[in-house]
């Protein structure tokens, strides 16, 4: 191989090879090139491959400093009603006991007929007796309680001629009871008689 003097690039007397590189440095100016193309391919690859978001700056999310709580509000108290105390019960009235009020003579009878002159708190209660059931069905369908006083006219026939409601926790069973006494039949006596009776549950 024929060796040429090269004046720029190598000091006199150094051999130049045909393509213009010095006969002694060709192996290494190829040995650095190699290395430069490997480290450029090297960079490349790892830009292309680099994880997303490397780039960017990592945002730290802070949660909020929760609030106090508020104060909890507390219901105004509605004062409490002061209550009356209930008056006492009345005593209760004796059941069954007939209050005879008046007795009326019977002009047309006979003295000597044998009848009583009046009836008599047995006699009462033994007309009663006879509706008796018919005047607790009335209490039964009643909602109301309390003492219902019938008044009670019995001619001296045994028949009332005349009954009212004086006292009724309730107008429908006072009326209840009322008819059925009207229906109830007394012994014959010879003057009549005006009580009161009390019913009750």
């Amino acid at each position: 191989m024929a060796t040429v003097q090269h004046p720029h690039h190598a000091p006199p007397g150094t051999a130049i090879r045909p393509d213009g590189m010095p006969a002694g440095r060709g192996g290494r100016y190829a040995l650095w090139l190699a290395l430069l193309v490997l480290a450029g391919a090297g960079v490349a690859y790892a830009i292309e491959h680099r994880p997303r978001g490397t780039d960017t700056e990592t945002v730290v999310r802070v949660a909020p400093e929760p609030l106090p709580p508020e104060p909890a509000v507390v219901p105004e108290l509605a004062p409490t009603p002061v209550v009356a105390p209930e008056p006492p019960p009345e005593p209760p009235v004796p059941f069954d006991e007939p209050e005879v009020t008046s007795r009326e003579p019977d002009r047309d009878g006979d003295p000597d007929d044998g009848l009583a002159d009046s009836l008599t708190a047995a006699d009462i209660k033994a007309g009663i007796a006879k509706v008796r059931f018919k005047i607790e069905r009335c209490i039964e369908r009643s909602d109301a309680r309390g003492t219902v006083r019938i008044k009670v006219k019995v001619s001296p026939s045994g028949r009332p001629s005349t009954v009212s409601v004086v006292e009724t926790p309730d107008r429908l069973l006072g009326t209840c009871i009322a008819r059925e006494v009207k229906n109830a039949k007394f012994a014959k006596t010879r003057m009549g008689v005006t009580f009161t009776f009390p019913f009750g549950p």
